[in-house]
């Protein structure tokens, strides 16, 4: 066969080219030339290979066509009739005729729908294990197109309502095909089938011969061959009478385990959950701890460093005082008028009194020099000329002013009116004359009074 075929082969690839080069569409062929070989003319033309989902579903849209039934899932109405149902205290499938009542009211209500049980969608390896995993007895049904039962097989049996009614109230997992098929024929070939229709019940069991503690594995419960055994009455008296009593005690107890590791494994989440929380509450505590001894480190560095900073500036301040007073201040003493005409008594706060002579050109800031020479007196010797000039850019440079460079003020004591240090103004322009008094400024209410607590910020002789 493959020489006479061979000139065709060759006569095919000239066309196919040809085609190609043209760019034309090549036409399907309803033969090949590959399947003119001896094995396709024994076996025929072979279908193509389908996936196993869609090999089941065409298998049970052909079902439908074939018996004029639907399955349930394809019925709107069908899961409001298990509700309702249920809500007057009956169960779904009590007895046949509730069954061909209920159906019947389903399509339309005339008492002649039928209804096909729900088939799983897939391979015969994943019915198994669904039937495994969600612990249900497996119904398998395998049929052969070319024997002369099936189709009475389907007609009658498949469309049982009574039959029907006892694989949904149990929830059966139902898995069909035709042995024509792939999935079909490697079942049929597990399962060891010979007659068809073929019908085998399969569940978790416990294996024979082995500890009752040893894991069930999926058993072959029972198997139904040839239209005799496979007849709805039959299949019903089984399923009641044999199967349910057999392996019910068997899932119950598989349901109950599982539930209780169920049970188990949510409440291990629960107590991960809660020690998740818990931990995640602990930390977040641990951040807001560290947060605030960060921050009360970051205070303590901040304090001392402003507290170092006061310290050097205060220092600086008396290091520059110091300097001022041994080297500046007694010239500014010594411009004062030996023979000047205003007498002046002064009063410091210890009660002492000191009487001094001035000129009415003598300057302010010869006074203020004069009054600090009695408050800080110096033993250094005749210091170089200075001038008022370089006091104010000493001041400047250490960011004070007057009041915190003396630390006094002067006051004449009737009227009352304070002599306000103007390093230019002369005595008789400030109006010194008579007694003044002496008043010190202490460093707390110069503190005071830059906050703005309302108060003078000197201290007065009542006091």
């Amino acid at each position: 066969m493959s020489l006479l075929t061979y000139p065709f082969h060759v006569l095919a690839a000239i066309l196919k080219f040809i085609f190609q080069s043209l760019r034309i569409p090549i036409p399907n062929l309803p033969i090949s030339l590959s399947s003119l070989s001896l094995s396709s003319l024994i076996t025929g033309i072979q279908a193509p290979t389908l996936d196993p989902y869609t090999e089941a579903e065409r298998w049970v849209r052909s079902l439908e066509e074939e018996t004029g039934a639907t399955c349930v899932s394809r019925t709107t109405s069908f899961a409001s009739g298990i509700s309702s149902s249920k809500e007057v205290g009956g169960e779904v499938g009590s007895s046949s005729g509730g069954v061909r009542n209920r159906y019947g009211a389903v399509g339309g209500g005339d008492g002649t729908s039928r209804l096909l049980p729900e088939f799983w969608l897939g391979s015969y390896e994943e019915a198994l294990r669904a039937c495994q995993q969600q612990l249900r007895i497996g119904c398998v049904i395998i049929v052969s197109a070319e024997h002369d039962d099936t189709l009475p097989f389907k007609r009658e049996t498949l469309t049982d309502p009574a039959l029907v009614d006892l694989l949904i109230k149990e929830e059966f997992l139902l898995w069909g095909a035709d042995v024509r098929g792939r999935e079909g024929w490697s079942a049929a070939q597990k399962l060891g089938a010979t007659t068809y229709p073929f019908i085998a019940f399969v569940a978790l069991q416990p294996p024979r011969g082995v500890a009752r503690s040893s894991a069930p594995v999926m058993t072959v419960l029972s198997r139904h061959q040839g239209a005799a055994s496979a007849t709805a009455a039959a299949l019903r008296d089984h399923v009641s009478s044999h199967l349910l009593p057999r392996v019910k005690p068997t899932l119950q107890r598989l349901r109950a385990q599982k539930e209780e590791r169920e049970l188990e494994r949510r409440l291990r989440e629960e107590q991960d959950r809660r020690f998740e929380e818990s931990a995640r509450r602990d930390r977040e505590k641990a951040e807001l701890l560290r947060a605030e001894e960060q921050r009360r480190l970051e205070k303590e560095r901040a304090d001392i460093t402003r507290q170092l900073e006061k310290e050097h500036r205060e220092s600086a301040l008396a290091e520059a005082k110091a300097t001022w007073r041994r080297t500046a201040r007694p010239a500014h003493i010594s411009t004062i008028s030996k023979q000047g005409n205003i007498r002046v008594g002064i009063r410091f706060p210890d009660g002492r009194r000191v009487a001094g002579t001035f000129g009415p050109g003598d300057s302010v800031l010869s006074l203020y020099a004069f009054v600090d020479e009695q408050l800080h007196p110096s033993d250094s010797p005749a210091p170089a000329s200075t001038d008022s000039v370089d006091l104010g850019h000493l001041m400047t440079a250490h960011g004070i002013g007057p009041d915190e460079w003396w630390g006094f003020k002067i006051f004449l004591s009737y009227p009352r009116k304070e002599i306000a240090f103007i390093p230019f103004s002369s005595v008789s322009e400030a109006g010194v004359e008579g007694s003044i008094s002496v008043e010190l400024v202490s460093a707390a209410s110069q503190e005071a009074g830059e906050a703005g607590d309302g108060s003078d910020g000197y201290e007065t002789e009542d006091e």
